[in-house]
């Protein structure tokens, strides 16, 4: 719509829709949009949905997340990304957030990416020598005591619980 309201309500409708089925349209919208308010909403809309575990493969949600990298204009933005590929359950996921670890702005929620991403046995065992080199590098840099404690233990092969983690803090 030309009515800057009605677009924006639109926007919002399939920011919040239930699977991906609208990312490419909302990838659109961000790449078109005019209006900085809008292209907020719609890139927000379009991680939200990209990220959405709605039965799609880890590989594909990955996918529709990397080209939200490529979207992303702002450190606020990368961070969101950095944030939401925690969704995908998958090596690549790790490979790819790697290397924020190394850059001071984003190095601790990509450390939290990685433990989400590495609490995932399927993901964790059968790259296990792998993983544990990422998960070294999260121990050695994050600020997070939580975080470093998860990474630990999955390395050991540990479960992690969140509520006893909760009831020491």
């Amino acid at each position: 719509s030309d009515d800057p309201a009605r677009r924006t309500l639109g926007i919002d409708a399939l920011s919040k829709w239930p699977d991906a089925s609208v990312a490419e349209t909302l990838f659109a919208i961000v790449n078109s949009s005019t209006d900085s308010v809008q292209r907020d909403q719609a890139f927000r809309g379009y991680l939200r949905v990209a990220a959405n575990r709605d039965g799609r493969p880890d590989k594909e949600r990955l996918n529709l997340l990397k080209q939200g990298m490529k979207a992303a204009k702002s450190p606020a933005e990368v961070a969101l990304v950095i944030n939401r590929v925690r969704t995908a359950y998958d090596i690549d996921a790790l490979r790819f957030v790697m290397p924020y670890v190394d850059q001071p702005e984003f190095a601790q929620i990509a450390c939290e990416t990685i433990v989400e991403i590495a609490h995932h046995r399927e993901v964790r065992d059968p790259n296990k020598a792998e993983v544990d080199k990422m998960l070294d590098k999260v121990i050695a840099t994050s600020k997070d005591p939580v975080v470093v404690e998860r990474a630990r233990r999955y390395k050991k092969g540990e479960t992690w619980d969140r509520r006893s983690s909760l009831r020491r803090t």
